[in-house]
């Protein structure tokens, strides 16, 4: 009890005069930390100010210093950019404002570790009924995609009102964050009933380890790559065959490609600590202990993907659907490129490898089977010049009977055959029913 109240306690001011009021970031040490774009709001609404002020009197402080300032990926939930968070610490006169964030992980995560900022916010309807603005404050697990539920109450976060169904803005001020938006209506009562699975539970108990080392006071930053140690470990002792799960393999075909080994996203780790039956913080702090016992032949490729995080109805959710739909029913026709596909929906590749890597190894494998090199750079420019002609095309029209003669134009404007042309027009076709049925869908979040 002793070590749990001194990682608790407030840290001490470390400056007897500062620009802005000394807060401690509350919940330090714990798996429920404040999140530092939350504490900016309470900074803001504390001092009299807004946080686009707070953020001009980080630019006076970083003028002092040029050498700091540097295009960097704009993500305070990441620790990025340092110099930022460095910033804020010295106009407050305290030394821990980046532990909360993923500021130990600086070294090991790659710029979409998290999937992805969200644009729309999440929130515990049981946190936001028993809110007293002297304790309260969000926490930082409520910004992670993967996490489900909250770490103090246990229930899953919301992400609607329950009245309007209106999804709520992360950059709401704070004192207009306990109501919707859009109809005013209490978001306490917004109650998100679903249980959480056995997949979600350990998801967050993982993700709550994670914090809780990156929120722990004195955590210097990963030096070494444990990820790239981890890997090195189990291709020694693993013999890869077609029952070895798909992260497995398509991590190490990323590794073994690049100049630079990429880092790894966090649903990436999450998934081969399962696998492997080990700790997420296991992996990152003892990775060549964790890649001793080996346990990935006992895993199939059926049962991998069942730890598959269950995603919320966003676009690159929408992508999936959309190649997965498409690896089955352009199963006798042209397969277009994955490229193409999820471009439609503004995420790329590298995000759908995370999300299921599984699909995505057998998409791969099927659209390079189909044809040579050259020749899938001329279908994938037919494919696109195609699904644009049916781009302003009325839904009512797409149907094959009535549009038999468009083949004939896309070979003349293509110069392919009228086989090649037919091979990828009704696959364009099908495409773009598909795309139009998801589009109509409600889009909560990017």
């Amino acid at each position: 009890m002793t070590q749990v109240r001194i990682m608790n306690r407030e840290p001490e001011v470390e400056s007897r005069w500062t620009v802005l009021p000394p807060l401690p970031l509350r919940g330090l040490g714990t798996s429920a930390v404040e999140s530092l774009s939350h504490y900016l709001r309470r900074l803001a609404w504390v001092s009299g100010s807004t946080v686009s002020r707070l953020m001009a009197y980080s630019n006076s402080e970083l003028v002092k210093d040029q050498s700091n300032i540097a295009q960097e990926r704009y993500d305070l939930t990441l620790g990025r950019p340092e110099h930022r968070i460095f910033s804020f610490e010295r106009l407050v006169g305290l030394s821990h404002l980046r532990y909360g964030t993923f500021w130990v992980l600086k070294n090991v995560a790659g710029p979409h570790f998290l999937g992805g900022a969200l644009t729309h916010r999440r929130w515990c309807s049981t946190c936001y009924a028993e809110w007293d603005v002297e304790t309260s404050y969000e926490p930082l697990m409520w910004s992670v995609r993967l996490a489900s539920a909250c770490p103090r109450h246990g229930r899953r976060l919301s992400e609607q009102c329950s009245v309007c169904e209106a999804s709520q803005f992360t950059m709401t001020s704070l004192d207009r964050r306990y109501h919707c938006q859009e109809c005013g209506s209490p978001l306490a009562d917004s109650i998100n009933t679903a249980t959480l699975s056995d997949t979600e539970r350990w998801t967050d108990l993982q993700i709550g380890k994670l914090i809780e080392m990156c929120s722990t006071m004195g955590e210097e930053p990963l030096l070494e790559e444990p990820y790239q140690t981890f890997l090195d470990g189990i291709n020694t002792r693993l013999t890869y065959s077609d029952d070895t799960p798909a992260c497995l393999t398509s991590a190490r075909r990323i590794q073994n490609q690049a100049c630079t080994p990429r880092k790894p996203s966090l649903r990436t780790l999450l998934q081969i600590c399962a696998l492997q039956s080990v700790s997420i913080c296991d992996l990152l702090q003892a990775p060549r202990a964790a890649a001793t016992d080996l346990l990935f032949d006992t895993w199939h490729d059926g049962e991998a993907r069942n730890l598959r995080h269950v995603m919320p109805n966003t676009r690159i959710a929408k992508a999936h659907a959309l190649v997965k739909r498409l690896f089955h029913r352009c199963a006798s026709s042209y397969l277009p490129p994955i490229d193409v596909v999820v471009h439609e929906f503004g995420t790329n590749r590298t995000l759908m490898r995370d999300v299921d890597a599984d699909l995505y190894e057998r998409y791969e494998r099927q659209f390079r089977a189909q044809a040579s090199y050259v020749l899938r750079l001329r279908l994938s420019d037919a494919f696109i010049y195609a699904i644009r002609s049916l781009a302003d095309m009325p839904t009512s029209r797409l149907r094959r009977r009535l549009l038999w003669n468009d083949p004939a134009a896309i070979a003349k404007s293509t110069h392919m055959s009228q086989q090649e042309a037919e091979y990828v027009f009704f696959s364009a076709l099908i495409y773009t029913r598909l795309r139009r049925r998801l589009l109509h869908r409600r889009s909560d979040s990017a």
